[in-house]
């Protein structure tokens, strides 16, 4: 009898864990012309730290040109991301190569599929000129921020006198 209430509880524990848990496919169905043959597609959110080259999170690429990756979710989920090739210099904009806010989508759970095309990469300079004035000094180009897993460049703007 103990036996059979533990097997009971066993089976209620896992259907409550199969009900809550759930995978979202990403499909992508168009990419611009300008992008390479060979190159990959990633994406960046709020479910893998806005990681932009994060290997777990890179599309296959599937017959007819198609790009597909699945991310096991539970629900409810709000995933906000962003499509990339692998870096910050290299990720989708609007149609005319301009910044594209960050993609949003309710997640509500089961099996779902949320297809895309991507209009266009940002034109993004990889050696950008600074417009900041001759009092905007660099204090470090590496700060590194141990909570966030990142490093940003740190600036201050000092009094012009």
């Amino acid at each position: 009898m103990i036996h059979f209430r533990h097997l009971l509880i066993c089976l209620f524990l896992a259907l409550i864990h199969s009900a809550a848990a759930g995978q979202l496919t990403l499909q992508i169905y168009g990419l611009p012309g300008t992008t390479h043959e060979n190159s990959s597609v990633f994406v960046a959110g709020n479910f893998n730290g806005w990681n932009p080259g994060d290997q777990a999170y890179r599309f296959q690429r599937e017959a007819g040109g198609l790009f597909q990756l699945t991310l096991p979710l539970s629900a409810p989920f709000d995933l906000e991301f962003k499509l990339t090739q692998g870096s910050w210099q290299s990720v989708e904009g609007d149609p005319t190569g301009a910044f594209l806010p960050n993609r949003r989508y309710s997640y509500s759970g089961g099996l779902d599929t949320l297809r895309m095309k991507i209009e266009s990469w940002e034109l993004l300079d990889p050696n950008p000129r600074s417009t900041a004035g001759p009092n905007v000094k660099v204090v470090s180009t590496d700060f590194r921020m141990p909570q966030l897993g990142r490093q940003r460049r740190i600036w201050i703007c000092l009094p012009s006198n």
